[in-house]
């Protein structure tokens, strides 16, 4: 591993508690609602440098493979079901009917993102044992961005929504709506060999 890559990681970690030195969840939920618009763009900068260390510091164990191949896995069978689910759900809405006496907008959505208490549980998919290898502190930041970030592409998540539309039928499908999987490119791992299946 390379030991420069570690020392960056915990400069810039220590740069972003410098700015928001919470020891509570609620602490950095409410420090974070305080910053102001540099402050943000700062420590959002610092997270998009830290995400690239991190990449340079895969350290690419047999076990790191299987276990991200597995998390892969998971995330994608999740992700079809939440667009399946959500589809189902508008098709439901389309059979009821609109009513445009009592109905306004009335929209579908669903979201597929990692809940940061669970990070601790034995049943996370996020926690891995080479974590401590990389000598970062993932729970807090995974508590930042999540708080930070919200939908953004730092807090990494599947989101399908649609607003009802009185012209769509309930046989219309999935790939119509254009609520079909669209992230699903076939190349996602293709930067990395060792991930190319």
């Amino acid at each position: 591993m390379d030991e420069s890559l570690n020392t960056k990681l915990s400069v810039i970690e220590r740069q972003i508690k410098e700015v928001l030195p919470a020891s509570s969840d609620t602490d950095l939920y409410i420090m974070i609602r305080n910053l102001g618009g540099k402050e943000k763009e700062y420590v959002r900068d610092l997270l998009v440098e830290r995400q690239g260390i991190l990449d340079g510091l895969l350290i690419c164990s047999p076990a790191e493979i299987a276990r991200m191949k597995e998390v892969n896995d998971r995330l994608y069978s999740l992700t079809k079901s939440l667009y399946n689910k959500t589809y189902s759900l508008y098709k439901a809405l389309l059979k009821t009917g609109y009513d445009p006496d009592f109905d306004d907008d009335i929209m579908i959505e669903g979201t597929l993102k990692f809940l940061v208490d669970s990070w601790e549980d034995s049943e996370s998919v996020l926690k891995m044992e080479e974590d401590k290898e990389y000598g970062s502190d993932f729970l807090y930041m995974m508590d930042l961005i999540c708080h930070l970030e919200k939908d953004s592409y730092l807090n990494s998540c599947a989101r399908t929504f649609l607003s009802y539309n009185p012209k769509h039928t309930s046989d219309v499908s999935i790939e119509e709506l254009h609520m079909n999987n669209t992230l699903d490119n076939g190349v996602s791992w293709e930067h990395a060999g060792l991930f190319k299946d």
